[in-house]
């Protein structure tokens, strides 16, 4: 029996900790550092994972976010697919 036949087979949790997992082998701790594990939304059959960069403040109206010179990302979000784990974007 698929494991996903009856319900989604990355869970909430799981799609927040491979969005964490990625941040943390992919940017350096000085570019994105995320504030907490994220916020997951439903949607149908992705999963969109928001992580909010603890080094920029979100407060601040910058059109652009800089830290010592460098373009850095405010916040990322990963879209999911719930079937597969297959991270279909990232923006």
């Amino acid at each position: 029996m698929a494991l996903n036949s009856i319900q989604p087979f990355v869970s909430e949790s799981f799609a927040r900790r491979l969005a964490l997992l990625i941040v943390e082998d992919r940017y350096p701790p000085d570019v994105f550092s995320p504030k907490a594990s994220g916020v997951a939304i439903d949607d149908g059959e992705f999963w969109r994972v928001t992580l909010e960069n603890d080094l920029v403040d979100q407060g601040d109206s910058q059109a652009i976010a800089m830290i010592a010179g460098a373009v850095v990302p405010r916040k990322l979000t990963f879209v999911i697919r719930k079937s597969n784990a297959e991270v279909v974007d990232i923006r």
